[in-house]
C-alpha cells in the first residue's frame, strides 16, 4: 500500500537522483560526450517519474511543488 510517507520518500529520492546524475552529466559535457544524450533521457525519466509521484501526493503537496516552481 503506498502511503504519503512513502510517496514524500521517493519524491525525494528522485530529487536526489537527479541531483547526482546532474552532476554526471556536467562531467560528461567535459570528459565523456558521447555519455550526454543517454545521461539527459535518464534525467528526463526521472524527473517524469518525480511529476507522477508528485501529481499522486495529496494536494498541499502538489500546490507547494507549483508555487515552489514558479518561485517566489
Amino acid at each position: 500500500m503506498v502511503t504519503v510517507a512513502s510517496l514524500e520518500v521517493m519524491i525525494r529520492e528522485c530529487s536526489m537522483y537527479e541531483e547526482h546524475l546532474g552532476a554526471q552529466l556536467a562531467d560528461a559535457e567535459r570528459d565523456a560526450p558521447h555519455s550526454v544524450t543517454g545521461l539527459i533521457e535518464l534525467i528526463d525519466i526521472v524527473r517524469e517519474l518525480k511529476a507522477d509521484l508528485i501529481a499522486a501526493h495529496p494536494t498541499r503537496l502538489r500546490d507547494r511543488s507549483s508555487r515552489t516552481r514558479r518561485g517566489p
